[in-house]
């Protein structure tokens, strides 16, 4: 009795528009039909305030503080680094925009067809870290999110090495959050267009209250900002 050998290999569907090995040309590849533009102008101005709004930008800005600079100097660096980036996000997604074709297909254009295979591996590996991080992110907050429902949480008995980085009520959140967030990457991004909408009117929203809470907590403005420079 003969025993298939099991191949991490996902069935290819024959392209529309041409012909040949599926790896070079699938459904996958094809330039997006007209009925499956669902992503418009709004859904993507959508997707950039829902990103803009995250955690890791006001890490970004707050980890300049931490080196020592203030926060006059953080907000400098912001406003002019994101106004570089623009730049390069508008160019790199004209393309795409444009033609309606997928990124593999746009880097053969200078790379070829075997040399895309640099920055598609250069982008998932970016993506891994990426998912990695707003991972942790996200697990952090619904770590505090226990801790305020349930104060003993945090006490949980740690079982985790200090020189791990993290404590098992850490983990323990991780994870939830690993389990809430993942049926969402099985979803085909047409279908997340909603969430975008939702998340790029409650994330502001909540992020202003935070701001608010803050000044709040500090007892005005002034002492909230002059954190920065005692850092």
């Amino acid at each position: 009795m003969r025993f298939s050998r099991p191949r991490l290999r996902v069935s290819q569907h024959e392209s529309a528009f041409a012909s040949g090995n599926a790896r070079w040309t699938n459904r996958d590849l094809d330039p997006i039909p007209l009925l499956g533009r669902k992503w418009g102008v709004a859904s993507i101005i959508a997707y950039w305030i829902s990103d803009a709004f995250n955690a890791a930008t006001w890490e970004f800005a707050s980890s300049i503080i931490a080196v020592g600079l203030t926060y006059k100097e953080a907000l400098i660096i912001v406003a002019i680094s994101f106004f570089i980036i623009s730049f390069v996000i508008a160019g790199n997604g004209t393309v795409g925009a444009k033609y309606h074709i997928p990124f593999p297909v746009i880097a053969r254009a200078s790379w070829g067809f075997w040399g895309s295979y640099i920055p598609i591996v250069s982008r998932v590996i970016l993506a891994v870290f990426w998912f990695a991080i707003q991972n942790i992110n996200g697990g952090n907050a619904v770590r505090v999110m226990l801790g305020a429902i349930w104060p003993s949480y945090l006490n949980l008995h740690n079982g985790i090495p200090l020189d791990q980085g993290i404590t098992t009520n850490g983990m323990v959140a991780y994870f939830i959050f690993w389990v809430i967030q993942f049926p969402f990457l099985c979803l085909h991004p047409n279908k997340l267009r909603w969430l975008f909408a939702v998340k790029s009117i409650i994330v502001p929203i909540a992020f202003i209250a935070i701001l608010i809470w803050a000044f709040v907590a500090e007892k005005g403005v002034v002492p909230f900002l002059t954190i920065s420079l005692q850092v």
